[in-house]
């Protein structure tokens, strides 16, 4: 495998990723925009170090679904593209060739660095949002037992506050390079992703600078959902059990139902595309099982209508909550019910350590964030940026916080009910 000096052309990066992969630095900060090539220099770099050096690592980056869709296929590609054999094991996200072994693991599990010992190198992508505590541990695995000095590289937009944030201003070595780049300086990028990623954050000046050109001194945007406050473990007893459903509209949307208590997920059913009639059903099925003490429906839209008539002709007397996402808030501090419903299970995790144990859902949840608008009131990122994040619309994660969110249910008015119960009361769970 031939590195190199004239591996630039022959690997087609662009200047900033050269001097990602190739510097020598014990402490490596790359604070750039999104889509600027931080993923792919940095997983080009671990490549690298791991054939020519026989260097073991581990990355941290905020979430699973990163790792699995972009980190650990990016990594696998560099690998392929210079013919060097490897072992993936996505279940345990690792990747193995005879130079040594590279441990992926997600920042919504900080101690899980802890297991692992004898690895020379540190890896951190999307550093800002990883928490610090994960980033310690993982610091605390890289002592090689091979008598070589271990090296630290981290990649992130700017967020302010953040860990990143602070090394990145005030390197803690003096052997460091810190690089920077934009988002407008990958020439491998399109312009229509350029044009998209900028349009989709002009409401939002302060994250556009930093998203899109690395900004350190960028007002800070605060994530709602922080992965060091994920409880790890469950409680037994969590009361009643709810029902959240968000139904699909567009294309790349999906239809899903959660059912949660007090201390966390129960169950969830991911739908899919259908005309209302399977959702219905798996509804039924889950409040035979469950019997609701409420259910909160999507009303944005009013794509809730014929999922009411059902539950009228089925006799379901479930009381309901009618949400409108872009609906005012029945708190004046937040701009619309989208982000109440969000801050409402942000306090249930946060205060009252509801427990998630979804990865699927972590994912949807660690890149929202929020901001100040100019009424003053709390506003959530635009859908429409998350979807560019993650690659698909959030459903997951409105469906739970519809779940989470009591309201005041109003009950269904049908005068043709009959005094008894739809769901026997043997069968009840509670």
């Amino acid at each position: 495998m031939q590195w190199g000096q004239s591996s630039e052309e022959k690997l087609k990066i662009s200047p900033f990723q050269q001097k990602l992969i190739f510097s020598e630095n014990e402490f490596v900060l790359a604070c750039c925009g999104r889509a600027s090539g931080k993923t792919s220099g940095v997983t080009c770099r671990l490549a690298k170090r791991n054939v020519d050096y026989g260097r073991s690592a581990m990355l941290i980056a905020p979430t699973f679904g990163l790792i699995r869709e972009t980190i650990m296929p990016a990594t696998q590609e560099w690998f392929e593209k210079f013919h060097v054999k490897y072992k993936a094991n996505l279940s345990e996200h690792t990747i193995e060739t005879r130079y040594g072994r590279i441990v992926f693991l997600s920042g919504t599990r900080p101690d899980s660095p802890r297991g692992y010992t004898n690895l020379e190198d540190f890896y951190c992508d999307e550093a800002a949002y990883v928490p610090k505590k994960a980033i310690k541990n993982g610091l605390l695995a890289c002592r090689s037992n091979k008598g070589l000095s271990t090296t630290q590289c981290y990649t992130s937009t700017g967020l302010a506050g953040s860990y990143f944030n602070k090394m990145a201003k005030a390197p803690p070595v003096k052997d460091h390079l810190v690089l920077t780049a934009s988002t407008f300086d990958n020439p491998f990028t399109t312009d229509q992703y350029k044009r998209t990623v900028y349009e989709s954050l002009l409401d939002t000046p302060a994250f556009l600078r930093q998203e899109l050109f690395g900004d350190l001194d960028a007002e800070e945007m605060n994530l709602i959902f922080p992965p060091s406050s994920f409880a790890t473990i469950r409680r037994v007893s969590g009361g009643r059990k709810r029902c959240g459903i968000d139904f699909a509209y567009e294309g790349n949307d999906t239809t899903c139902i959660f059912v949660v208590d007090d201390c966390g997920i129960v169950e969830k059913k991911v739908i899919g595309k259908d005309n209302g009639r399977k959702c219905f059903e798996a509804f039924k099925g889950l409040h035979q099982k469950w019997n609701f003490e409420s259910l909160s429906l999507d009303h944005t839209g009013g794509f809730d209508a014929g999922f009411i008539v059902l539950m009228e002709q089925e006799r379901i007397r479930v009381p309901v909550n009618k949400v409108n996402f872009g609906a005012p808030s029945p708190d004046p501090k937040f701009a619309n019910m989208r982000a109440y419903i969000y801050f409402n299970l942000r306090k249930m995790i946060m205060e009252n350590g509801f427990y998630l144990g979804d990865d699927e859902v972590e994912d949807e949840m660690v890149p929202q964030t929020y901001f100040m608008n100019t009424s003053g009131q709390i506003q959530l990122t635009p859908k429409k940026y998350i979807k560019s994040i993650i690659g698909k619309s959030p459903d997951q994660a409105d469906a739970l916080c519809l779940a989470a969110y009591r309201g005041d249910p109003q009950p269904l008015q049908n005068e043709n009910y009959e005094d008894e119960d739809l769901v026997p009361a043997s069968t009840r769970s509670f």
